[in-house]
């Protein structure tokens, strides 16, 4: 029997940060890091495949760059909708399998057009890994030390993209680009072998009314921990709810095919519109600067003359500038927030681009891609810290799926654009494109984003919600004590 409810957060404050959540945090950071690896190994495969016996065009390399983003704009949107109504692990799971299996069968394509497929449904893969990753650790978090244990996990990002670029410098010029795509599977078959270790977000269990769940979840976190049930402030017949939901009243539990539809329409509801337009602006110059700052920039090099071993030096100092850009986050989010690293970093993306496209000297320029790559970090990472701390729970998956869908739906007219401008061989013009669309991020954000959510409790239903789920008490109230009676 129930004898009283206990708030999450104030479960999840008295468990802390232990054994459990180091754990949680290499294997979430692992498969954050080969998700890394996977997005970023085609811009080393590009080059070669421009090279006999493929002599691929810059429109088919394009073409296929927009390919693999549809598989991912398919994979955070699907997947992401998945998690908020079957759960996070099932989802955490499934995403990696599909990563290892296409990701290895790409390593044996033998036609453009089989590349292209397989690298779709890899793109389908990591897109649902991106998209639940963040979120299932966000929710195990307790909200002292949230933020930077969160801020840790992005260190995994520029680990991934560095591994990459230390292997395509081994693999490629003596074994060739398919066995280097072969080899970066290897970090995802291990990540697959860990996920299992992974429960069920009890903030999840509890939007879908499984309490005893929760409260089971919970308890072995804390042992896990080296606590008791009651030193976590659960005693004997104590059960978990979420904030609002200590009067013991439950509300309706959400049909599948609701569920989907109020996760989508609360994005837009009044208190949340602002800040949905803002991150769309935000991930889709996000993405859009990334694709020229990373998978285009050894195609920039070697139109700059820059020799091969040079362009595989100048991407490995790119991929280790993201160290500093995670040093920079953790300082600027622990101290500054969240809000104002994100608008400082795209703007600093904008100006480094500007900086390469008007210089000249190998040097120089390396710089300018090394500081780009670097603030790129500090957008990505506060961005996947933001988002799931600004969204409630009963549409945090389907939050972070639609925005970078959306994101990479726009930005998807990039490979196309880029393709057309690099046949012009006007470098310049082409570096520029891509500095003026951050800078049109950097006016939109300012205006837009202004919920800041450092050292605040993540929230688990929208206003909207609690103002319907208060009604909704009050007319079970009036059920059980009439009017007129007390």
């Amino acid at each position: 029997m129930v004898t009283s409810r206990v708030p999450l957060d104030e479960v999840l404050n008295h468990i802390g940060i232990g054994y459990f959540h180091v754990r949680l945090w290499w294997i979430c950071g692992f498969g954050f890091s080969a998700a890394a690896v996977e997005v970023v190994l085609m811009s080393f495969v590009f080059p070669e495949l421009a090279r006999a016996p493929w002599n691929l065009s810059e429109y088919q390399l394009g073409a296929m760059a927009t390919c693999i983003g549809c598989g991912s704009i398919v994979g955070t949107t699907l997947f992401g909708g998945l998690a908020d109504k079957y759960g996070r692990r099932p989802v955490f799971l499934v995403t990696v399998i599909i990563v290892c299996i296409f990701g290895l069968l790409s390593a044996f394509s033998t036609s453009y057009i089989m590349l292209i497929g397989l690298r779709f449904c890899v793109g389908f893969g990591y897109g649902g890994n991106i998209a639940v990753d963040f979120t299932l650790y966000s929710e195990f978090l307790p909200t002292r030390g949230r933020g930077f244990a969160m801020l840790l996990l992005t260190f995994f990002w520029p680990i991934g993209q560095i591994s990459a670029a230390a292997v395509a410098w081994f693999i490629i010029p003596s074994y060739g680009w398919q066995a280097f795509v072969a080899a970066c599977t290897i970090p995802t078959f291990i990540t697959a072998f860990a996920r299992p270790l992974i429960p069920e977000s009890p903030r999840w269990l509890l939007v879908q009314g499984r309490f005893e769940e929760a409260t089971q979840v919970c308890c072995e976190i804390g042992e896990a921990n080296g606590l008791s049930a009651a030193e976590i402030g659960l005693d004997d017949g104590s059960e978990v709810c979420l904030d609002n939901e200590n009067t013991g009243l439950e509300a309706r539990p959400l049909k599948p095919d609701e569920q989907q539809f109020m996760s989508l329409s609360i994005l837009f509801s009044p208190s949340l519109w602002r800040t949905t337009v803002g991150l769309l602006i935000f991930v889709a110059a996000l993405s859009y600067t990334s694709y020229g700052t990373l998978t285009l920039m050894p195609r920039f090099l070697e139109m700059r003359g820059v020799s091969q071993p040079d362009m595989y030096r100048s991407m490995l100092l790119n991929s280790s500038a993201q160290i500093p850009g995670c040093l920079i986050t953790v300082f600027a989010g622990q101290y500054l927030g969240r809000l104002v690293p994100l608008k400082v970093s795209i703007f600093v993306v904008g100006a480094a681009l500007c900086g390469f496209a008007l210089v000249t000297e190998e040097f120089h320029m390396t710089l300018c891609t090394m500081t780009a790559a670097c603030f790129l970090e500090v957008g990505y990472a506060m961005y996947h810290v933001y988002v799931p701390e600004v969204y409630p729970t009963e549409c945090r998956c389907a939050a972070t799926g639609f925005l970078s869908a959306a994101g990479s739906l726009v930005s998807m007219a990039g490979p196309i654009v880029s393709a057309a401008l690099i046949e012009t061989q006007r470098l310049p013009t082409v570096v520029m494109a891509f500095a003026s669309i951050a800078m049109l991020a950097v006016i939109a954000t300012s205006m837009l984003l202004h919920i800041e959510t450092k050292d605040r409790d993540l929230a688990d239903i929208t206003s909207t919600s609690m103002l319907d789920q208060k009604v909704m008490q009050k007319a079970m109230l009036k059920q059980h004590y009439p009017t007129g009676t007390t």
